[in-house]
């Protein structure tokens, strides 16, 4: 059938023969067919395998390099950490915060003061170095970090706050920098109830020595703390500074101690005392020191200050001094007549101020030859006490309130 819709066929002899139309007109369109019956559901599919476990993913950490890792891959991306806050956006040099969570700290170069609480109830932190750029360390800057083990505070150091070390239940050992004993900026409880506190280094003087000062209640309840010496530039030891703490054997002291320095150091035996400040012993220094059996006094030939009259210096064994050291059973007061105090000797003279040796193990004592002042009650309940020697040949005062001198001494038997 051709284009033109007739029906050509061609013969074996390739002759064409036209046979006209065989296409018809057009029909009619027929009619909507019935619609078909709705098919059955299909059966549900069986259920999918379940997948793999997935490959665990690898927590990224930053390097010693300051860069980022992933697992044993430097990505060589440098991190940029907020774990110390400083002031001014970041830009300053006052450390306010520590975010992280390492246990070995290093402290930014830049850091010129650790800031108040800055590292307060931090408990994992195990170490912490210090730049050598802090002056300051400000109140309880790490108080209550109970994993800190060490700590070197730096040379250059001048104010430390309050309970900036307090309570650092695993410190063990602590440097302390001439700078900052002799600054006048180290304030109280500074290392109080460090109970695994063992030693302490102190900074050797430099250059011209300066007068230091230890504050009250530094190493206070520092339990385990052993002190044989205190360094000869520390004048001034003040309340407290030492009390319950775990000082043992012999301890020899140059300077000043106020009430209750040494107060309860239950391992202390013997004690001597250079007494280059006539006003050296206060209230309580060594009371209840429970195995303290000797005490030694030195009196230079050159005094550095004290309390004197026109002719005499006048040493002070203070108030409930040694009250209550059980053992104690040896005083050696020295026989010195006479010391020079700012260029003009004077003449040596005692003073003993009440209950200084109450509830003490002496079974006789000795007042020398050079008394002055006695309180009455020095000697309170010393139950072992039989015999007094008194050396003076010009009688000292005596300050009683009314009390016999030696009242509640029910066992002593002389007086000499």
């Amino acid at each position: 059938v051709n284009d033109s819709g007739h029906l050509m066929i061609r013969l074996t002899d390739d002759t064409l023969i036209d046979t006209g139309y065989v296409i018809g007109a057009d029909g009619k369109d027929g009619r909507d067919g019935v619609d078909g019956r709705d098919g059955r559901d299909g059966a549900d599919g069986r259920d999918g395998v379940d997948g793999s476990n997935g490959i665990d993913g690898k927590t990224p950490y930053i390097g010693d390099n300051g860069n980022w890792w992933i697992g044993e891959e430097d990505t060589g991306v440098k991190a940029k950490t907020t774990d110390f806050i400083f002031n001014d956006s970041g830009n300053g040099t006052l450390l306010l915060a520590y975010v992280g969570h390492d246990t070995d700290v290093v402290i930014p170069e830049k850091a010129t003061r650790i800031c108040e609480g800055a590292f307060m109830n931090n408990r994992v932190i195990s170490t912490v170095e210090i730049p050598d750029n802090v002056t300051t360390i400000n109140e309880s800057a790490f108080e209550n970090c109970t994993s800190l083990k060490e700590v070197i505070l730096p040379e250059g150091l001048s104010a430390l706050g309050a309970n900036a070390f307090s309570n650092c239940d695993s410190l063990e050992k602590a440097y302390i920098p001439y700078s900052l004993i002799t600054s006048e900026e180290w304030e109280q409880y500074t290392f109080a109830h460090c109970s695994s506190l063992e030693a302490i280094t102190w900074g050797n003087a430099a250059g011209t020595v300066k007068p230091g000062y230890i504050p009250g209640y530094s190493f206070y309840e520092c339990s385990n703390l052993d002190v044989d010496a205190i360094p000869a530039y520390i004048q001034y030891i003040f309340q407290y500074a030492f009390a319950k703490s775990g000082i043992s054997g012999e301890l020899s002291l140059t300077c000043i101690l106020d009430r209750y320095a040494f107060a309860e150091c239950k391992n202390i035996t013997s004690v001597i005392i250079t007494m280059y400040d006539s006003m050296s012993i206060r209230t309580g220094v060594f009371a209840s020191c429970y195995n303290l059996e000797r005490v030694e006094f030195v009196i230079p030939d050159v005094l550095t200050g004290g309390q004197y009259s026109s002719t005499s210096v006048v040493f002070q064994i203070g108030e409930l001094a040694f009250s209550g050291c059980n053992k104690l059973d040896t005083i050696i007061l020295p026989e010195t007549a006479t010391v020079v105090c700012e260029g003009k000797t004077y003449n040596v003279c005692w003073a003993i101020f009440s209950r200084a040796f109450s509830t003490t193990g002496f079974s006789e004592f000795t007042l020398p030859a050079n008394i002055g002042h006695i309180e009455a009650g020095i000697l309170d309940w010393c139950d072992n006490l039989k015999s007094v020697y008194i050396e003076a040949t010009t009688p000292p005062l005596i300050v009683s309130d009314g009390i016999n001198l030696f009242e509640t001494c029910y066992n002593l038997e002389a007086i000499y």
